[in-house]
């Protein structure tokens, strides 16, 4: 399937997202988070609760904690095993940090595949209780992939309805949808390749930093915003 889309609606949907990207309003939330995770990559245990506090913080932003949850009945101390685990990665698996959209073969899709599983393990551990497990929705493990590697969008609601009106699925983060996403990019390469040397995380004050957004926060920004109802 085709999904060469008209170059200006999607410069058009990512560049309304940034207008919304003021260090006061909600979607800064995912640069601080983003920025914070990048620069104390392999030392984030060293300072665990501001570890914490940043991810806490980026997911209630985001809305990963009210509703049904079960993270809501948790606090923020409750990630501790997730930021050690992101801390091991930075040594055994650092390729997983620096991967992108363009870099979606089959090796680096199962690589990311398998840190989806590790991660909803951790997070599993974390929800369930004596009485209970708690499996993590594909939203908060890809959410929070989003907001400390920036490897992969975060498949939400609007996010999913995007990409399944273009090639089926998306319930799931499996090979195919991860190829999809893949081809999504080629076939709009050089307008997100542009995209991806202009758009820069912003810090705590606004000020723009030296990161880049990657591709796949690119991706996510399009397939958000393109079914969210303030857009709509």
């Amino acid at each position: 399937m085709a999904t060469r889309l008209d170059s200006s609606k999607i410069r058009e949907t990512i560049l309304l997202f940034r207008q919304e990207r003021k260090e006061t309003l909600r979607y800064a939330s995912y640069d601080f988070c983003y920025l914070y995770f990048q620069e104390h990559k392999g030392h984030l245990t060293e300072n665990m609760e501001n570890s914490c506090m940043h991810l806490w913080s980026y997911l209630t932003s985001w809305g990963m904690l009210r509703g049904s949850s079960k993270l809501r009945l948790r606090s923020p101390a409750a990630l501790k095993e997730l930021i050690t685990h992101f801390d091991e990665t930075a040594k055994v698996n650092p390729k997983i940090w620096e991967l992108d959209v363009d870099k979606y073969d089959d090796v680096t899709i199962q690589n990311l595949i398998n840190e989806y599983h590790t991660i909803g393990g951790v997070l599993e551990k974390i929800m369930s209780d004596e009485n209970e497990k708690t499996y993590p929705s594909i939203t908060l493990i890809t959410k929070i992939m989003l907001g400390v590697y920036g490897n992969i969008p975060a498949f939400d609601t609007y996010f999913i309805q995007t990409f399944h009106s273009m090639f089926g699925g998306f319930g799931v983060c499996k090979e195919n949808e991860l190829k999809n996403i893949y081809k999504f990019y080629i076939d709009n390469k050089e307008l997100l390749d542009k995209l991806r040397e202009e758009v820069k995380v912003i810090d705590f004050n606004g000020h723009t930093t030296d990161y880049h957004y990657k591709l796949a926060k690119l991706i996510d920004m399009y397939g958000f915003s393109l079914n969210a109802p303030e857009n709509n």
